[in-house]
C-alpha cells in the first residue's frame, strides 16, 4: 500500500489541480496527501483491446488486461491496477508494405500497468469517464515489438469511454484509447508505436 501511495502522489496532485508553493509547502502538501489518501478495493475487471488506427508501420498490438479497481478516497477517482498480456501481429503490415523494416511474424509480452479514471454520472444511469496511465512490458518471444526495438518497453495510454450496467454488481465498459509503446530512449534503438485502440471491458463490484 505504501508503494501505491508513493507512486500516485504526483498524479493526484495534477488531477486535483493544487498549486504548490515553496519547497517546504510542497513537502507538507505531499505528506498530507499520502496520509489522507486511502485505496479501497471496489471491483475486479477484465478488458481486451484491438487496434483501430495505427500511425506507423510497426504492426498491430492486441492487449488483454486483468486487474482490480480501487476507489481513491477522498478524490473521487478510481485506480486501476492491471496484469497485461499482449500479442503483436506484424504479418499483415509486412505483407502489405514491403518497404517497411518488418520481416513479419508475431510475438508476445507480459507486463503491468496503472491507470487513473475519473467518472461522471448521467440521468440514464450510463456513466462516462476518461482515464490515463502507463506501465511496463517485457517481450517473452521474438521478434521484438516495435520492430528493431528492445525487449523492455514502456506504455502510455489516454482515452474516454462509457460504463453500462449489466445486472447486479456487473458493468460493461467501452472506450477509445490512444496507445503508445517504446523503450523511452533507454536503449540505442527506440522504435515506437502510436495508435488508437478500441477497448471492451467487464467489471464486477466486490
Amino acid at each position: 500500500m505504501a508503494f501505491k501511495r508513493a507512486a500516485l502522489a504526483v498524479f493526484l496532485s495534477l488531477w486535483t489541480s493544487v498549486s504548490l508553493g515553496s519547497e517546504k509547502e510542497s513537502s507538507s502538501y505531499f505528506s498530507d496527501l499520502l496520509l489522507n489518501t486511502s485505496f479501497n478495493p471496489s471491483f475486479w475487471h477484465l478488458s481486451g483491446s484491438v487496434p483501430a488506427v495505427h500511425f506507423n508501420d510497426e504492426g498491430d498490438p492486441y492487449r488483454l488486461s486483468l486487474g482490480m479497481g480501487y476507489a481513491v478516497v477522498p478524490y473521487d477517482l478510481i485506480l486501476l491496477t492491471n496484469v497485461v498480456y499482449s500479442y503483436y501481429d506484424v504479418n499483415a503490415v509486412a505483407d502489405n508494405n514491403p518497404s517497411s523494416d518488418i520481416e513479419g511474424g508475431s510475438s508476445h509480452s507480459l507486463g503491468v500497468d496503472l491507470a487513473l479514471r475519473k467518472s461522471f454520472s448521467t440521468a440514464k444511469n450510463i456513466n462516462y469517464y476518461y482515464e490515463g496511465g502507463g506501465g511496463f512490458q517485457y517481450m517473452v518471444s521474438k521478434p521484438p515489438f516495435p520492430a528493431d526495438g528492445s525487449d523492455e518497453n514502456f506504455t502510455l495510454f489516454l482515452g474516454s469511454g462509457i460504463v453500462v450496467p449489466a445486472g447486479s454488481k456487473k458493468r460493461v465498459t467501452a472506450s477509445v484509447q490512444w496507445f503508445h509503446i517504446s523503450n523511452a530512449n533507454l536503449f540505442p534503438d527506440n522504435s515506437g508505436y502510436d495508435g488508437l485502440q478500441l477497448v471492451i471491458g467487464f467489471e464486477r463490484s466486490l
